[in-house]
């Protein structure tokens, strides 16, 4: 299916795919599934539930830094380092940055 005809496009590997979920909803996520599990009788709409749902893109410059080097870091190690996307990822958080960043190491 094309991306318009797909309800859930994100769950490959896209940008969102590397978004961090909270706590609070991943907590609730399994205690659904649990509860699923532990049913003697389950409807389709409480297996749709089970689904996990699009994650909220990140508002922050350090949610998308953090978003940002996790799709680069996966698809260096999935490809190459020298892979034509990662360089670009380089080039994009190079830009984010700045030549002069106060955020925490390891972000390049």
């Amino acid at each position: 299916p094309t991306l318009e005809e797909d309800r859930h496009p994100h769950l490959g590997l896209g940008p969102l795919a590397f978004v961090r979920r909270s706590r609070q909803e991943l907590i609730a996520y399994h205690t659904h599934l649990d509860a699923v599990n532990a049913a003697s009788f389950v409807s389709v709409a409480d297996i749709k539930k089970t689904r996990l749902t699009a994650p909220t893109a990140p508002d922050t410059i350090e949610g998308i830094l953090i978003m940002t080097t996790l799709m680069r870091d996966c698809i260096s190690t999935l490809f190459s380092p020298d892979c034509h996307l990662t360089w670009a990822l380089n080039q994009v958080l190079a830009q984010l940055l700045g030549p002069t960043s106060s955020l925490p190491g390891g972000f390049i």
